[in-house]
């Protein structure tokens, strides 16, 4: 998740230097990517069939070969301790008190600390309403100081009872501050969509204890959004934090990307900034019951450049495109387009998400390619994309084992994927075959039965 001010001082100045294997000055070079050479990948279904999306995934940054992964419904996190050649579950506490629980995001403290948020709510048939029929709901946070074996009970960052013209608290993201050199090293720090009746704006909080307790909420966003996300609702927040302790927020609006800082541990925060114009943020892909280009977030903790992905389909096909900045946001880029497809190749390409790999830089992207396929309809593949020139240009693979048609399931609103030392993990949903393991069908929201499956892959880099 996810310039400088100044050089980056030392291995330990981003936790890095364990699986860095360096000492003294600066952050190894890492195992890099040779010339040419294509990643080993795997996948695993780490969950039955059901009506399960809304992925994230983590790497421990202190436990060898620990790794977790997220998902709703109801709001569950798998921990493996093995790089991911098993997994086991557990649902979050303090799920059970409410009609539903999801949006599930795994992150990392510095020391080892996981992090789950997740929202909780009431009346999920209302859901289509938001802010104008809004039920009991709010935005919650457990913390696991054993690799994700067990959770806390969780700490309200936000939490409204029942009562009439409460606004609904959405689509959080969190990151932590990991920088020895920051006033506000350990802060967490959540940015969510709050929908009221009449708008949206990007709502921001911060602990500065841990996940024990949070600041009251501040609105960071300058203009009002839509009250529906299908509208131009600001929303699709991702966060990184830079050396110093700068903290960033990027989001979406009708009209396309914003970026906002603070450079007082969240407190305040400045006027927005355009990252550049784009196209509708919500989008149609034949098959999938919901479609979007949220922004993606991510810091590189050697160079301190910034890397946004986003998908736009304002050229025909949707595609996943980057910028980049090296000058902490001021300035930004002209876009790649990381999809591989030609233009006007029938392709679609949503829910791409991007992590840049602290030790060796390889810039790594994980999405859905969209393709055509026998009767009109759809069939979808995850892919892998990796970039070693700093998102100059991206090579392309399959990360699935096999393509899915989506048969008009809700795959969520984004995947996640996750890099450290010449590995990456990616966590997304599909729909398996009837027959297969996993592949029948379970009981979903609304009282409907839904046959979707959450799968992680693991990608190795290098020799």
């Amino acid at each position: 998740m996810r310039a400088l001010r100044g050089a980056v001082r030392g291995a330990a100045v981003w936790g890095l230097a364990a699986s860095a294997g360096c000492a003294g000055g600066g952050p190894a070079a890492g195992p890099g990517l040779p010339a040419g050479a294509r990643p080993r990948v795997s996948s695993v279904a780490v969950s039955g069939a059901g009506y399960h999306n809304e992925t994230s995934v983590g790497i421990d940054p202190v436990r060898p070969g620990g790794v977790l992964a997220s998902w709703q419904v109801p709001a569950t996190v798998a921990w493996s301790a093995d790089a991911g050649a098993t997994w086991k579950s557990v649902v979050l506490p303090g799920t059970g008190g409410w009609e539903l629980a999801g949006d599930p995001v795994v992150t990392f403290g510095g020391e080892g600390r996981a992090f789950a948020l997740f929202i909780a709510f009431d009346r999920p048939d209302d859901y289509r309403f938001l802010g104008r029929a809004a039920h009991r709901n709010g935005i919650f946070v457990s913390r696991s100081d054993d690799g994700g074996r067990s959770w806390s009970d969780p700490s309200a960052v936000v939490e409204h009872g029942e009562a009439h013209g409460i606004p609904f608290e959405d689509k959080p993201m969190m990151t932590t501050d990991r920088w020895s050199d920051s006033p506000w090293h350990g802060n967490l720090y959540v940015a969510w969509t709050q929908f009221r009746s009449a708008g949206s704006g990007i709502r921001f909080a911060r602990s500065t204890n841990g996940g024990e307790s949070f600041s009251a909420p501040i609105e960071i966003s300058d203009a009002t959004g839509s009250p529906q996300d299908t509208l131009g609702a600001d929303e699709g927040t991702d966060l990184a934090v830079g050396p110093g302790g700068t903290v960033y927020v990027v989001w979406s609006d009708s009209t396309g990307l914003l970026l906002d800082r603070s450079h007082d541990g969240g407190r305040t925060f400045g006027r927005d900034r355009r990252i550049r114009a784009t196209g509708p943020i919500v989008f149609a892909v034949r098959e999938v019951a919901r479609a979007n280009g949220y922004p993606s977030l991510e810091l590189d903790p050697r160079s301190g450049k910034l890397y946004v992905t986003w998908v736009d389909r304002s050229a025909g096909e949707a595609d996943v495109y980057l910028v980049t900045s090296t000058d902490r946001g001021r300035t930004w880029s002209e876009p790649v387009v990381v999809s591989g497809d030609a233009p006007g190749s029938g392709t679609d390409h949503f829910f791409a998400w991007t992590t840049v790999d602290p030790v060796t830089g390889l810039v790594v992207t994980g999405y859905y390619r969209g393709e055509p396929s026998a009767g009109g309809g759809r069939s979808l593949r995850y892919m892998l994309a990796w970039s070693a020139d700093g998102g100059a240009t991206f090579s392309q693979r399959e990360w699935s084992a096999a393509p899915f048609r989506p048969a008009g399931e809700f795959l969520g609103d984004y995947t996640g994927v996750d890099a450290r030392a010449g590995v990456a993990y990616g966590a997304w949903t599909d729909v398996p075959p009837t027959g297969v393991a996993g592949g029948g069908a379970a009981a979903g929201v609304h009282g409907s039965r839904h046959r979707t499956r959450v799968v992680v892959g693991k990608a190795a880099f290098g020799g």
